[in-house]
């Protein structure tokens, strides 16, 4: 693997880094907002997942664990991704009441680091025949 492309793969880990805190940030900010549906309907939904893993033809309780907590954690993402952008003025407001900032800078590098990550795969996909190219170093 070329020198750039470990470079550019190197910093995508940075960008996950980056999407990670910006999720908690939006959570936080959820949080004291206290909207109790971003904890409601991801459950809901990985409960579904796993009923529905559990009545399929080859029932597992590990793989119905799994599918749980997968399904919550991507459908919570999902949803503080959208209630950061439905939401940015009011978070903004509270925000600035306490002191802190703003909080639309946070949508700025969450968009950012998604973008990066994005056509880094797309890159990775196009020079190794692979999203990931570290897994076939492992």
């Amino acid at each position: 693997m070329s020198f750039p492309l470990v470079v550019v793969n190197t910093l995508s880990i940075f960008a996950g880094a980056m999407i990670l805190a910006c999720w908690l940030i939006t959570l936080i900010h959820v949080h004291h907002a206290k909207m109790k549906t971003i904890v409601r309907v991801p459950l809901t939904a990985g409960v579904i997942a796993a009923a529905l893993q559990l009545a399929s033809d080859e029932p597992s309780w590990t793989a119905a664990l799994a599918r749980l907590v997968l399904v919550a954690l991507a459908t919570n993402f999902l949803m503080a991704y959208l209630f950061g952008f439905a939401r940015w003025k009011r978070f903004d407001e509270d925000d600035l009441r306490q002191g802190q900032g703003r909080f639309a800078p946070v949508l700025i590098v969450w968009n950012a680091a998604l973008a990066y990550e994005l056509v880094v795969a797309l890159v990775n996909l196009w020079l190794t025949e692979t999203p990931i190219p570290f897994v076939g170093a492992v």
